[in-house]
Order: structure tokens, then C-alpha cells, then sequence
């Protein structure tokens, strides 16, 4: 069921400004308005996309229809905290294995760490992860080696990515 109609309201003007040439450049076929103009978002639920400031979204809404849609993930956590993106991911998949969050999102290990000194613990009880770095020490060519990102939950905003 596709969008019919969008209603964009950003805080910032140039923000606002962009996604409604966006809009009108590349989806002609929506009907997009501004939030300030907007006098009842909930007139017309059919088919109806919040593109909106998460503080601004109406959620109820959002919850109430399947045919209302937001620009945002009601919980901004399970998007901003990599281990609980991981999570939602992992959950998503396994309802929905012909996503393409299946090959497009590397598989994701969480430790649990309450000090940087039991990393080397933690990586030796994962199995696969295990298995990778060993297998890439007997490889000389490091574009081949299997990559691995290592993001420290105890650190936040990337500090201490490796």
C-alpha cells in the first residue's frame, strides 16, 4: 500500500525546506504539506506519512492504523544504541527472512563487558568470532581476512571503535 500523502515538519527551516523539493522532485505523486499548514493530521488517516521531528510525531496515530507511517522508529533506542539495533534486527529477521536486512547487515555478537580487561575472554566464548581470528592469522593478504568492528558498550558517540 503506498503513501498518498506526507506531512513534513522540521524544526530546522533549511531541513524543512530540502525534504519538500525532495519531495516534490522525486515523488510528484505525493501530496505534501507542511506541518504548519496541516490542520488535522488525523482527518485522513489513509495512507498517511509523518515526516516530522520524533517530539512531533503522533504516535497514537502511527499505532492506531497500519496505513499511517512515521519517519522514525518509536523507540529511538532501539536504533541509537548499537546493541539494541542488533537486537531488533536479529528479531526482525527471524520473522521475516526474505528481508534484506538478512545479507545487508553484518551478523552482530554482543559481550558483555564490565571491564575491557575480560575482552579477550568474552571473544574466546564466542564461537564464531573465535573461528574468524584464527582463521585470519594463517591469511597474508589482509583484503582477504574476515573484518570485524569492535565497539565497546561501556564507551558511547564511537569512542573506541577499533
Amino acid at each position: 500500500m503506498a503513501v498518498r500523502k506526507v506531512i513534513v515538519g522540521m524544526d530546522e527551516p533549511y531541513v524543512q525546506a530540502m525534504l519538500l523539493q525532495a519531495f516534490a522532485r522525486y515523488r510528484p505523486q505525493l501530496q505534501v504539506q507542511s506541518a504548519d499548514d496541516s490542520s488535522d493530521d488525523s482527518a485522513e488517516p489513509s495512507r498517511l506519512m509523518h515526516w516530522r521531528e520524533y517530539e512531533s510525531i503522533d504516535w497514537d496515530a502511527v499505532h492506531r492504523s497500519s496505513t499511517v507511517f512515521s519517519s522514525a522508529y518509536c523507540f529511538r533506542k532501539g536504533l541509537i544504541r548499537k546493541a539494541q539495533m542488533a537486537f531488533n534486527i536479529k528479531l526482525y529477521t527471524a520473522k521475516h527472512p526474505e528481508s534484506i536486512l538478512c545479507t545487508g547487515v553484518p551478523e552482530t555478537w554482543i559481550f558483555e563487558l564490565d571491564d575491557v580487561d575480560y575482552i579477550d575472554e568474552a571473544l574466546m566464548e564466542c564461537f564464531e568470532v573465535d573461528h574468524g581470528m584464527k582463521a585470519n592469522e594463517g591469511v597474508a593478504d589482509p583484503r582477504e581476512r574476515q573484518q570485524f568492528i569492535l565497539k565497546p558498550s561501556l564507551t558511547g558517540r564511537g569512542a573506541g571503535i577499533y
